[in-house]
């Protein structure tokens, strides 16, 4: 071979990294039906294997973690898998347990880091679920295996807090810990389902949804307790959630019988 091709070679490699570590890890050349059928584009995140001591420390997490974020794995080649969150019209097996690394506010060029861990192991880095990062931009952040641990024992103790409440809630005699339930009169109706299914479909996906829902659950059987028997208090808030209901349905969000994901 000589020198000159093996030059154009080489330059043809290095090209092709640089390219690759401006998209972030992103990989190209998937087949655009695969991609259209799973409602996936190349952008979305990679499923990957994690390795070394994030690996370690995963697979060491792993008992304690609840998976309960739905999502969408698409098979888009021999070795690639890419995921998404799960839509409201998908029913998935699939579920993740999620982890916010890194997050820069809520506006339209804010950054919101996750690691997606799966029940096998597996692990998937995105930017607001949309977008797939590699180690280095997680690296970039000043994030290393020992923090990322740290985040992730952090987003276990509070789904156990959280659960815990939920329980709590649930098992209450009287049942009136929601202002949904109050105003309809039964927390399995549907109504509820389908402001439940909006809550974990949507809200929960977001920092300033799960935010929502933690103040609420703090507040709403207070503000129950103590208005929950007004007429006013119930007439307020079923004209707004009529509203609300019948928005989301329009939206697609079912009010079929619903199973809450824990919290």
């Amino acid at each position: 071979m000589r020198v000159e091709d093996e030059i154009s070679i080489i330059e043809e490699r290095i090209r092709k990294e640089i390219e690759s570590q401006k998209n972030g890890g992103r990989l190209a050349g998937y087949p655009k039906s695969v991609l259209q059928r799973g409602r996936v584009d190349v952008f979305s995140a990679c499923i990957i294997e994690p390795t070394g001591e994030l690996k370690r420390y995963i697979h060491e997490m792993l008992p304690y973690m609840h998976f309960t974020q739905p999502k969408v794995i698409v098979r888009v080649s021999g070795t690639h898998s890419l995921v998404r969150y799960a839509e409201a019209d998908e029913e998935t097996e699939t579920k993740s347990f999620d982890v916010l690394l890194y997050s820069n506010g809520t506006g339209a060029w804010s950054s919101s880091f996750f690691i997606w861990i799966f029940k096998d192991g597996r692990i998937a880095f995105t930017n607001k679920g949309k977008y797939n990062l590699s180690w280095d931009d997680i690296l970039k952040k000043k994030l290393d295996e020992s923090s990322v641990r740290s985040k992730i024992l952090e987003t276990i103790a509070l789904q156990n807090l959280e659960e815990n409440r939920s329980a709590a809630s649930t098992s209450s005699s009287n049942g009136g810990c929601y202002i949904a339930t109050c105003v309809y009169g039964s927390y399995d109706c549907p109504q509820v389902w389908t402001l439940r299914r909006y809550r974990d479909y949507k809200m929960s996906k977001s920092l300033a949804g799960r935010l929502f829902i933690r103040t609420y659950y703090t507040f709403s059987p207070s503000f129950v307790k103590w208005f929950g028997k007004r007429k006013w208090f119930v007439s307020f808030w079923k004209k707004h959630l009529d509203k609300a209901v019948s928005q989301l349905r329009e939206k697609g969000y079912s009010d079929e019988p619903y199973d809450d994901y824990p919290y």
